[in-house]
């Protein structure tokens, strides 16, 4: 969790894109595979689910704290963040554990086997061995809030840069149904694309702002330079409502006669009509 929590606590730190995809490759260099990939799918909204609800999360907080629920709720409103508040008020850890993020969600997945007294007493010990800032990653992994100040684009910008895959390559690998106990690193990375679903969907061309590579605040003339001409530009109607694609390869209509839409949320998944 050390290395993850320090990756969280660092892009919320900085603005500038630079320092940001400098954060991003440090961590892919330093991490295990099966690391990388939990990071990616929590940074593209793959969440691990919930087995133990806000109201118990708050209770056994207060319980570890040793303070009344009126303090917690003054707290609480001060703070305003309630995985942050958690984190503050704890004592100091008693002990250690060098636990890495793959095998902290798969505890946290495990939670749905355990009864309430068994995730209560794993969630005390938990926090018991993490820091404050290792407790503040954790606890919005466990509340559910987990949001991070980077955008996608980055991510893969940073993944680009070490794989020396095309950006456009690893975008559309990460999008589909895939979950990263089943889905490898070296799936994604490979040179080939063995490992593509064909019925993949391509990646919706969404409006972003320009990426700037450098703190310098370019001039009008200075983007035009970088972005070219406008008449070398596509420019396309933005229409309102879920974006869908029929997608047609190798001659055929993919999934038999059964057409498919991907739905682009949280949680993409391919949704049947």
């Amino acid at each position: 969790m050390k290395a993850f929590a320090q990756l969280f606590l660092s892009l919320d730190e900085t603005n500038k894109t630079n320092e940001k995809v400098k954060v991003l490759k440090d961590y892919f260099n330093s991490v295990p595979d099966t690391d990388k990939m939990h990071m990616l799918a929590l940074f593209t909204g793959r969440k691990p689910k919930r087995f133990i609800n806000s109201t118990q999360i708050r209770t056994w907080a207060m319980e570890v704290s040793n303070i009344p629920p009126w303090l917690f709720a003054e707290s609480y409103q001060v703070v305003g963040d309630l995985a942050e508040t958690m984190a503050l008020l704890m004592p100091q850890k008693e002990s250690t554990n060098e636990k890495n993020l793959t095998q902290w969600v798969a505890e946290l997945n495990g939670l749905g086997t355990k009864i309430e007294e068994e995730r209560k007493l794993w969630l005390m010990d938990s926090w018991a061995t993490l820091d404050s800032q290792e407790r503040f990653v954790f606890n919005k992994l466990l509340t559910g809030s987990f949001r991070v100040g980077v955008s996608q684009n980055l991510v893969i910008k940073a993944l680009a840069d070490i794989t020396k895959l095309d950006a456009a390559t690893l975008t559309h690998r990460i999008m589909g149904n895939w979950m990263p106990e089943t889905y490898t690193y070296d799936q994604l990375v490979q040179e080939s694309g063995a490992s593509d679903d064909i019925s993949r969907p391509y990646p919706f061309f969404l409006a972003y702002p320009v990426q700037e590579t450098s703190d310098k605040n370019k001039s009008a003339d200075e983007m035009q330079g970088l972005l070219g001409d406008a008449d070398q530009w596509q420019a396309e109607w933005k229409w309102d409502g879920i974006r869908a694609q029929m997608i047609k390869r190798d001659g055929k209509i993919l999934s038999g006669a059964v057409a498919r839409i991907w739905r682009q949320r949280n949680s993409p998944s391919y949704i049947p009509f």
